[in-house]
């Protein structure tokens, strides 16, 4: 009944809403074991006067847990001279670098929907004010509840353990802005860390999670054709004795060089991934290469490719994308992934 009244809502909400959206079918070959799946999707966001709704839906073929409709944002801001007041279910991307955003905390990855991409994320509820200080921006937000993050893997239940009460906030005070040729945010954390540990508990697999202090900042420095990178984490745990105060840092550099052949752009980048945490998480220890080459067409075709080093254990993982506008309407994408899951996804869709 609640999946049949959000569509109508957001059916009937079409006619009088800015909107934008995709439809989509993606297939997907996983290669160990050998299987194959496909699926539809749609992403709707509908904004009107400060409000903003958006919407996902996935039906696997395969994948029973993985149908599902998410009401990712429902969300309401309005401004008051110099201070902007929101309130409701958002999805905020922080960070600078390219590959993993370490200090991107604020949403729970919906890693559900894509266990390798790190914009997949569940809409979190919060309160927040922003005071904008020339060009610069200083945010209180307080996240009010900590979202279910489903696993498709046997054995792990969504349902988690946590230190002190579900709705326990987080309290976030970030200050951002630019000076020069560089950019900058820095984020003071209170409340349940964005790393959950993994518990067995009543014969289930379950994340556990626990309060912490956390100071992350991202950077960025343009200089001509380079642009330098870099985010920086440390984190204070409160009480949980079974993971101790640990730090995180990751460093890139991406250099572009124009017009290589006719109109195409090849940008190169590396980043350098560390952290110390008493737990094996990715990119611990790891060392990106990549390069992007833009057509600069009216397609809006790119390529992108890299290859990752895990130092610790010795190995490398592989990905390469190919985007492509079809008809302005339609987008093709291409993803291979070589790692412990070894993929290649296909996806057209038709965006509005």
């Amino acid at each position: 009944m609640k999946k049949i009244a959000l569509l109508t809502i957001f059916s009937l909400s079409l006619f009088s809403w800015e909107s934008r959206g995709n439809i989509s079918y993606e297939a997907t070959k996983f290669y160990s074991p050998s299987h194959t799946s496909s699926a539809i999707r749609g992403d709707l966001e509908l904004k009107q006067k400060g409000l903003t709704i958006s919407l996902k839906a996935i039906r696997d073929s395969k994948d029973t847990k993985r149908r599902y409709v998410d009401l990712q944002e429902l969300n309401y801001t309005f401004s008051k001279r110099d201070y902007d007041f929101s309130f409701g279910k958002s999805i905020k991307f922080w960070g600078s670098l390219e590959l993993h955003n370490l200090t991107d905390v604020f949403n729970t990855k919906d890693i559900l929907d894509d266990l390798t991409d790190e914009d997949k994320k569940l809409g979190s509820w919060n309160v927040s004010v922003t005071k904008y200080i020339d060009d610069d921006e200083l945010s209180l937000i307080a996240k009010l509840k900590e979202e279910y993050q489903d696993y498709s893997k046997i054995g792990y239940t969504k349902y988690f353990k946590s230190e002190k009460s579900r709705y326990h906030p987080t309290i976030f005070l970030k200050y951002s802005g630019s000076e020069g040729d560089r950019d900058f945010a820095y984020i003071l954390m209170s409340g349940y860390d964005s790393f959950r540990d993994t518990i067995f508990d009543k014969g289930e697999l379950k994340s556990y999670l626990y309060l912490a202090n956390k100071f992350l900042t991202y950077q960025t420095l343009v200089k001509g054709d380079t642009i330098y990178k870099a985010e920086f984490s440390y984190t204070d745990v409160k009480n949980y004795g079974a993971i101790k105060d640990y730090y995180e840092y990751g460093l890139g550099v991406e250099k572009t060089f124009y017009s290589v052949w006719g109109k195409k752009d090849l940008g190169v980048l590396s980043e350098y991934y560390k952290s110390n945490i008493n737990r094996k998480i990715i990119f611990q220890n790891d060392l990106f290469i990549g390069a992007r080459l833009s057509f600069n067409d009216t397609a809006s075709s790119e390529i992108v490719g890299g290859v990752i080093r895990d130092f610790d254990s010795d190995k490398n993982s592989y990905s390469l994308e190919v985007k492509k506008r079809i008809f302005d309407k339609y987008m093709l994408n291409i993803r291979y992934i070589k790692d412990e899951v070894k993929q290649l996804r296909a996806s057209v869709g038709y965006y509005f």
